[in-house]
């Protein structure tokens, strides 16, 4: 109870997709599939690689059009090679227990938004939450590493947090869960801190927020995994004035793909050739979109560079996972 006031206050102020997935399940590629509109075979960004890319990313069709862009945490992983200035007008890589804690995001925000009350350019800014990555609050690890700097504004015991059904309820596990909660609700002061900075602004009823994620919880049969709970995601969307409040769609699968042509529809910008997936512009305006009734994933390299490929169909009753690696 009462884990994640912040994000449902986006819902409740817009709408969310029910079945909304990414196209794999681990950061760098899933996040390079939003910002190039592209499957991670397609784009070339298979695992935490870099991609001399002949074609161009998000950032950089917004900044042709006037833009002004930013990213805020985990730069290098939503950018498809490590030249950060061709995307990105500002950007800010946050180390240690700081990007745990939303003064951090506060901080940033405030100052990418001061940039663009000089230059009074339309912007489009990729803020990156930490938590609730590994480590959790409370890991030893992460007390070792310093990422108890900032508390959660709530914190759970065991008693309150609920084990998911495909994990084992045993007391070791519970711990984990309990310490994911609470590196969850410090994710959520985190969206809290940005949304009071974006209305501190002035600019919150001229911005459109859309909150997401890459990948389900960093444990066994999600993360690294094309099971739905790999693959799943938020995806909410408040655009003040134009969105109904409160709104569900529980029609269309929507996915990482799709993000890249939604934006360019909002900006009233031309999709350039070779993205792959569809504008959900339509639905977001309460309207059908043909064509969303499956989605198709893929998970290739882990993060260390070994090889694990599988592919995956996902419809709202069946997944259908292929898994190249299963004899070993």
């Amino acid at each position: 109870p009462g884990i994640s006031p912040h994000m449902d206050s986006l819902a409740a102020d817009g709408m969310r997709f029910q079945y909304a997935y990414n196209q794999t399940s681990s950061c760098v590629p899933s996040r390079n599939t939003y910002q190039t509109g592209r499957y991670p075979h397609t784009s070339g960004v298979l695992s935490f690689y870099n991609v001399d890319a002949n074609f161009r990313t998000l950032p950089e069709i917004l900044r042709e059009n006037g833009y002004q862009t930013g990213c805020i945490n985990k730069v290098r992983d939503t950018s498809i090679s490590n030249d950060f200035s061709r995307y990105w007008d500002y950007h800010a890589i946050l180390k240690g227990g700081d990007k745990r804690g939303a003064p951090t995001y506060s901080t940033h925000l405030k100052e990418f938004l001061a940039d663009v009350a000089e230059t009074g350019r339309p912007f489009y800014c990729v803020v990156n939450i930490a938590d609730p990555h590994k480590p959790f609050f409370d890991d030893p690890e992460g007390v070792k590493q310093g990422f108890n700097k900032f508390a959660p504004s709530r914190r759970y015991e065991v008693a309150d947090v609920p084990v998911p059904g495909f994990l084992p309820d045993n007391p070791e596990i519970h711990e984990e869960i309990r310490n994911y909660y609470n590196s969850v609700k410090r994710g959520d002061d985190c969206v809290g801190a940005i949304l009071e900075t974006l209305r501190k602004s002035g600019h919150e009823e001229d911005t459109v927020v859309i909150f997401l994620s890459d990948h389900g919880m960093p444990l066994p049969y999600a993360k690294s995994s094309l099971y739905a709970d790999g693959l799943r995601t938020p995806w909410v969307i408040k655009w003040p004035g134009t969105v109904k409040a409160g709104m569900v769609d529980s029609k269309h699968l929507v996915s990482a793909i799709d993000f890249m042509p939604t934006i360019l529809d909002i900006a009233q910008l031309d999709h350039p050739e070779g993205i792959q997936g569809k504008s959900v512009l339509p639905a977001i305006m309460g309207n059908p979109v043909d064509g969303l009734d499956r989605v198709y994933a893929e998970f290739n390299d882990n993060a260390g560079g070994l090889s694990f490929p599988m592919r995956a169909i996902h419809t709202k009753r069946y997944a259908y996972i292929f898994n190249a690696w299963g004899t070993g």
